[in-house]
């Protein structure tokens, strides 16, 4: 909100709103707060020390648990982004977001970590955002009570690429597509 302009897409709504229906990228481009281009300055000042206040929490122990009341996953997105922009080192961003939360809400016995035994919550990104926490945007499988769904599944089911980011190709991929292959073929014969 303090990043936002007149018609433009603010910086945390950037990586996902072209991907979205035309009333919600109109909303999101729609300015709240009566701000003249005079008040700026003082809004991204106050954006950057909301960043400093955020990372002396950090520093001094302040439990911090990441939740929005704004759209739910495309803002916790951006959230975490930021946590990692303010210099909490992006694994500890993971680890609050994760575990953090799950003790936070005193389910870390049946959740916040991938153990034998827990309820298997997680999603599988393209890329490793311990060291780029972007890549938390690039969800190619996302695995909710043991049960999975993927970029394909979700395409039909939503019946749109549009939204989806690019499709990363991996070694796994290719063999996993064989075997299906193999066993269609075992199937028909």
């Amino acid at each position: 909100m303090l990043l936002a302009r007149p018609g433009k897409t603010t910086p945390n709504d950037a990586p996902w709103l072209d991907h979205m229906p035309g009333p919600l990228q109109r909303s999101r481009r729609h300015l709240i707060l009566d701000l003249k281009p005079s008040d700026y300055p003082a809004y991204e000042a106050s954006w950057s020390k909301l960043l400093e206040v955020l990372a002396l929490l950090h520093r001094e122990g302040v439990r911090l648990v990441p939740g929005t009341d704004d759209i739910a996953g495309f803002a916790l997105h951006s959230e975490l982004e930021a946590w990692a922009q303010a210099g909490i080192p992006n694994a500890e961003v993971l680890r609050m977001a994760t575990l953090g939360t799950a003790q936070y809400l005193g389910v870390d016995q049946q959740s916040g970590t991938i153990a034998r035994g827990k309820l298997a919550d997680l999603l599988l990104v393209a890329g490793d955002p311990t060291q780029d926490i972007s890549a938390i945007r690039k969800v190619r499988l996302v695995m909710k009570a043991s049960s999975s769904t993927s970029r394909r599944r979700s395409t039909a089911r939503w019946g749109s690429r549009r939204s989806l980011p690019p499709r990363v190709p991996t070694a796994g991929h290719r063999r996993s597509r064989c075997r299906q292959s193999e066993a269609s073929e075992r199937k028909v014969s």
